[in-house]
């Protein structure tokens, strides 16, 4: 699961982990390298060959805007089909 706060409003729920929040333990993101806590957010969709509406596995990376080091916090797996509802939660 993850949450992204816009610099410029709220915090936004990515994909479906707005259904798990109150049941995971959430951590705020840290830059490892010069511990920043402002990054940009990308989300990346693994999909399958024969479904075009199925989505596998979800990925969140980021890059700190500080220094610019690129990672990854966040991963899971979704495996729905019928899951292009997800990419407008990105």
């Amino acid at each position: 699961m993850a949450r992204r706060t816009c610099a410029r409003c709220e915090a936004h729920h990515i994909a479906d982990s707005e259904e798990y929040w109150e049941r995971g333990r959430p951590r705020k993101w840290r830059c490892i390298e010069c511990r920043s806590t402002v990054c940009n957010i990308g989300v990346g969709f693994a999909g399958y060959d024969d479904d075009p509406t199925g989505i596998k596995w979800i990925y969140v990376g980021e890059r700190c805007i500080t220094c610019g080091i690129l990672g990854s916090f966040a991963d899971w797996r979704v495996a729905l089909s019928d899951a292009l509802g997800l990419l407008a939660k990105a």
